[in-house]
């Protein structure tokens, strides 16, 4: 069996998770040099760019969030042994939130048509995990004990958990719409193969759950429903599923750029003369549809020994403590489809400050699919033909504020949203990295255009 996996992910897989990014490789998704990664961001990136033709060879960004436990060093995310040694600074509460992405981004392409249009094919492998709306102390009952704990009860609301695994193919072409002295609007629009890789998914609009340290049971009650398309285990892909056609789906990208062109600017020989560009995107539209997966509904009322939980996945939980009645049939996995509201300010020269508002539109908590959280990016950019240094700040979102930093030098991209956080704080609720490698041919302007441009 061929698999894709993140070791540190699975090390940590019971503990905490990855944050779904509120942007694709932050920081260099704006990057007007960004070529196939800023098709990620919005599909009007494919035209009229500086990029006459991009092969992109691969890249991955893979991360790690919550808001119940504080992280170790980076190094201490891969050794498992100094991860459950370390002193973890911990923060139970009756809704913690974790969750966990992998983002592969295999051979793609990205090539200009012209002056005003621009062509792109991307595929991907991405895998989500996320709980929200759990209380922390199940999670520090299941890994440390039960017996340490005090007595407690809570109810929970929209108690949800999603993890789902997906390959996707997209052809993305953008347009010059409107074209100014100064401003030019642009268009670009994706649509996207989907093959899915499977996925669970688990839900209670009201859980009851209390803690008796007398008789070592939790008391539970409410119900639970959950879907399981396909053997799908979280931190692991099997590639193998790619052959199955467990899912199958379709998925769109849609998107508007304005950039606006003052007369003050100055311009020099490559496509960079706008001095404010404000665009809006809405991405991950769709869903991936398996034919037959089991669903099942669970009636929790009743006491399970803590001993039976420890150390187990919710899906066995359930399916070995309670009767539920289950059924196969067709299942949606909705896709992560989020809002861009981004804007990119030309400071002077080579300097911009660019922001980005990400908002999840898929909010309903009891559906089958991963979801974003909802933050702001800010990042302040320096940005040349061959090399871009980048520092992005994200807020908002339950893991709380992170700063990062990325570079991108020639042929190679290399970052992380959370860096500067880990050099600066003892004390962080997210980790994440990405580094790609990639062969570009930047287009340059004649000089009848540059002219056109600062007249």
């Amino acid at each position: 069996m061929k698999t894709l996996s993140a070791p540190g992910l699975l090390v940590v897989s019971l503990l905490f998770s990855a944050l779904l990014g509120a942007q694709p490789f932050p920081g260099l998704s704006f990057d007007n040099y960004a070529g196939v990664h800023g098709l990620l961001l919005n599909p009007a990136n494919a035209a009229a760019n500086n990029v006459g033709f991009e092969l992109h060879l691969g890249s991955v960004n893979a991360g790690l969030a919550n808001d119940y436990i504080g992280l170790p060093s980076y190094s201490d995310l891969l050794d498992e042994e100094d991860i459950y040694a370390a002193d973890l600074t911990r923060t139970p509460a009756a809704d913690n939130f974790r969750s966990s992405h992998l983002n592969v981004l295999g051979p793609s392409l990205l090539m200009g048509l012209g002056q005003s249009a621009g062509l792109g094919l991307v595929t991907r492998v991405r895998n989500f995990y996320e709980v929200r709306n759990l209380d922390g102390r199940l999670t520090e009952g299941q890994d440390d004990g039960f017996g340490r704990l005090d007595d407690f009860s809570g109810t929970y609301q929209d108690f949800n958990t999603n993890s789902h695994g997906w390959a996707e193919v997209a052809v993305v072409l953008g347009a010059v719409l409107v074209n100014r002295k100064e401003f030019q609007l642009k268009g670009g629009a994706a649509v996207k193969v989907l093959r899915g890789l499977g996925g669970y998914h688990a839900g209670s609009p009201s859980l009851e759950v209390a803690y008796d340290g007398g008789s070592g049971e939790l008391i539970t009650g409410g119900e639970v429903a959950d879907v399981l398309a396909g053997d799908y285990s979280y931190g692991e892909l099997d590639l193998d599923a790619l052959s199955e056609k467990l899912g199958t789906g379709v998925g769109f990208d849609l998107g508007l750029s304005l950039e606006w062109r003052p007369g003050g600017v100055p311009a020099d020989r490559l496509r960079t003369p706008y001095r404010l560009k404000v665009g809006a995107s809405v991405v991950d539209l769709g869903a991936v549809t398996y034919e037959e997966a089991r669903v099942s509904t669970y009636p929790v009322g009743g006491r399970v020994s803590t001993d039976l939980l420890e150390g187990r996945s919710l899906a066995y939980v359930l399916e070995d403590n309670y009767d539920g009645t289950s059924r196969r049939e067709a299942a949606d996995f909705r896709l992560p489809t989020a809002l861009y509201l981004h804007l990119d300010y030309r400071l002077a020269g080579g300097l911009f400050l660019s922001a980005l508002s990400a908002s999840a539109l898929n909010a309903d908590p009891l559906l089958a699919g991963n979801r974003i959280t909802n933050a702001i990016t800010v990042a302040p950019r320096l940005e040349t033909k061959w090399l871009s240094l980048y520092a992005p700040a994200r807020f908002g979102g339950p893991e709380g504020t992170s700063l990062g930093a990325g570079l991108r030098l020639g042929f190679v991209t290399i970052g992380s949203a959370t860096l500067l956080s880990h050099l600066f704080t003892d004390t962080n609720y997210a980790a994440d990295v990405y580094a790609g490698v990639k062969i570009p041919f930047y287009r340059r302007l004649r000089a009848k255009e540059v002219k056109e441009i600062v007249e």
